[in-house]
């Protein structure tokens, strides 16, 4: 090889040729084990490779197993076979005699069947089948399909010899605690049959258990055939006792929160209660936790029963809502729908059931609803009410009942519908004939309501019971009413739930009270309670029609109406009329003579800046004297400079005072530049 600089080299190239492959090794058997064969010949050739070959090659006589063999031919290469399994050599047949008619003649019997059988081994098999033969020494040789033999023999006997029969018994009293007596043959023998006291059959071997009382019976058999018996009597006292489980609930609630668990009707009695919650000796237990509680009673002749009862649980809880179709009584909702969801059962504050109510007066209404599994909760609602009332006036037939006059017509006026009690309506009569307190509720057509009511009276056997009222209706100052009955002795107020000639009462409805007189005669009567809380509309009119204090106007009128009387703030009086001459915002609150409602309203009256101002300021800080505060020092607050102050009650003139008779107190300060004078 001569590179570009012109140098030159030699190599030397060698050729590798591959390597040579190895033999393939076959391993073959030639028969099967049998149990005359013990060995079967194994072939083993080679191909293929370099011959000649060395190693595990020609015929091999092997016993069952597992082999392989290794060849190595003349490149040295070693193969070995693939492995072969010799299966072992199939065992010979088991050749067996069954006596089906015994194996001994003796008691009516000359001959016995043989029947010579076989298994294992490989069918089909020879010399088997039936043999009929008397007394003797009898051999048999069964052959299978590989000629393995085996041999079987037997001896037949003669007897007639009777067999011994005797029964042995484990008691003679059958009980709950020895519930089982086993029979056993005192003897051995080839057969045994046990009869019950109706012969039927009850078992075949040497011995049987019983449960029963009665006559038992064992005939044994020998192997002779010859038989033998005997009789055993077994009595019992195993009588199972009995009682009812009961419970007093089956489901733990909200209500239901313990339940009582007895044992009831037990027979007989005497024995012994053990529970599965742990107690013993107790006919009852309380449980509070669902199960299934189980009770065992042990009677006197240790014979025991037991029951159960399965108690459940459910307190999931439960959430009321109550929805109003509104919640203000005005002039046009003469009435609201109450609506509560989210339980199954509901009582109001009204004493009514169920989902809805109506209401027709403003009270704050409660609902408690119970679900199923007794829970509860409770949702409230407020009803208020604005309206104008009507004047109403009722006219009586009469105002005593008596045996001539069992009936009073009462006539309601002053409205378009009237509501006695029973609904509002156009009818403006109701019938009584019993004695009480009646009140109507008068609607005018504006659908605003006003109540009156009238007595009516009674002369008759019976005691006339009367309710009078401490007033009536209630209203903002009057929210408890006590109605005192008379004409009796003794008093229950609603069925019951009150005892005594007085009922206090703070909700509108009819009260109904029943009175005894000392004869015991019954006598009822009734109010009917109403109720008025409409509180005022109150309008303050600026009548200087100004709302700015300035030099020019220093003053403005006011005048407050809508309501009965008025208290106003910032010392300008108690009347309608007020005169405001500093700027500030001031209130006035209205009362309602009838019932005692109030309301407020303000007004707001400002100042160019210019106007003098003057105010009292309180040092002592209370407005009342007493044993404790015999003066009450004030001072007056004012941008008047140098201004001479004027007070009532001959007060001299100061700006300081110590006041110590109770009284009201007015100061005029006057201004010495602009001769004005602001009073306060």
């Amino acid at each position: 090889m001569t590179d570009a600089e012109g140098c030159t080299d030699t190599t030397n190239i060698v050729t590798v040729a591959p390597p040579a492959e190895g033999p393939t090794v076959t391993a073959e058997v030639n028969g099967i084990l049998t149990c005359l064969i013990t060995t079967v010949p194994v072939t083993v050739t080679a191909t293929g490779g370099t011959s000649p070959y060395s190693g595990d090659i020609g015929t091999f006589n092997e016993g069952s197993g597992t082999f392989t063999y290794i060849v190595t031919d003349a490149n040295g290469c070693e193969v070995v076979s693939n492995p072969i399994t010799i299966a072992a050599a199939i065992e010979g047949p088991t050749a067996s005699i069954d006596t089906l008619s015994g194996g001994t003649v003796g008691c009516g019997q000359e001959q016995v069947v043989l029947t010579v059988s076989a298994s294992g081994g490989l069918a089909p098999y020879t010399n088997t089948g039936t043999y009929n033969v008397g007394p003797g020494f009898y051999s048999y040789t069964v052959t299978d399909a590989n000629d393995c033999p085996s041999t079987v023999s037997i001896t037949i006997g003669g007897d007639t010899n009777p067999p011994s029969a005797s029964i042995v018994a484990s008691g003679l009293n059958l009980s709950c605690t020895d519930s089982v007596i086993t029979l056993t043959s005192q003897f051995n023998a080839a057969e045994y049959q046990w009869l019950d006291g109706n012969n039927n059959v009850i078992g075949t071997g040497s011995s049987v258990e019983v449960t029963q009382g009665g006559d038992y019976t064992l005939i044994v058999t020998a192997t002779n055939n010859c038989t033998a018996q005997d009789l055993e009597t077994i009595t019992q006292d195993a009588d199972v006792p009995s009682f009812d489980l009961t419970a007093s609930d089956n489901l733990l609630n909200c209500d239901v929160t313990s339940i009582t668990i007895t044992a009831q009707n037990v027979t007989p009695l005497g024995g012994t209660f053990t529970w599965s919650n742990g107690a013993v000796n107790v006919s009852a237990i309380s449980v509070s936790t669902a199960d299934t509680y189980e009770a065992t009673y042990v009677a006197p002749n240790g014979c025991e029963v037991t029951q159960s009862v399965v108690i459940s649980q459910d307190t999931s809880s439960v959430v009321v809502t109550i929805t109003p179709t509104a919640t203000e009584l005005t002039c046009d909702i003469d009435q609201i729908t109450l609506t509560a969801t989210g339980a199954d059962t509901y009582e109001w504050s009204t004493g009514e059931t169920g989902p809805s109510i109506v209401v027709t007066t403003p009270a704050t209404y409660s609902v408690t609803g119970t679900t199923l599994n007794g829970c509860e909760d409770v949702d409230q609602e407020i009803i208020t009410i604005d309206t104008i009332r009507p004047t109403p006036a009722i006219n009586a037939s009469e105002l005593t009942l008596t045996c001539d006059v069992p009936s009073i017509t009462l006539t309601a006026s002053g409205g378009v519908a009237y509501d006695w009690g029973s609904g509002p309506s156009a009818n403006a009569e109701l019938v009584v004939n019993a004695v009480g307190y009646y009140t109507v509720e008068v609607f005018g057509d504006n659908g605003c309501s006003d109540t009156l009511g009238v007595a009516i009276n009674q002369q008759a056997d019976t005691p006339n019971v009367i309710v009078i009222p401490s007033s009536n209706p209630l209203t903002c100052e009057n929210d408890t009413i006590i109605l005192t009955a008379s004409g009796a002795v003794t008093y229950s107020w609603n069925g019951g739930t009150s005892i005594g000639a007085t009922l206090v009462v703070t909700e509108p409805g009819i009260y109904t009270v029943e009175g005894v007189d000392a004869n015991g005669c019954p006598g009822i009567g009734s109010f009917a309670v109403g109720q008025s809380n409409d509180a005022p509309f109150i309008e303050i009119i600026n009548l200087s029609q100004n709302d700015i204090l300035t030099c020019d106007s220093t003053s403005v009128q006011v005048q407050a109406q809508g309501a009965d009387s008025y208290v106003w703030s910032g010392g300008l009086g108690v009347n309608a009329f007020a005169l405001i001459t500093q700027e500030g915002t001031y209130q006035v609150t209205g009362t309602n003579a009838i019932n005692g409602c109030t309301s407020t309203e303000e007004i707001t009256i400002g100042s160019d800046g210019n106007l003098p101002v003057v105010s009292i300021n309180n040092l002592t800080g209370t407005f009342e004297l007493g044993c404790d505060t015999t003066q009450i020092d004030v001072e007056v607050v004012t941008n008047v400079v140098n201004g001479e102050f004027v007070w009532t009650n001959g007060l001299p003139s100061s700006a300081n005072q110590s006041l110590t008779s109770a009284d009201t107190y007015t100061v005029t300060v006057t201004d010495p530049l602009t001769g004005y004078r602001l009073k306060w």
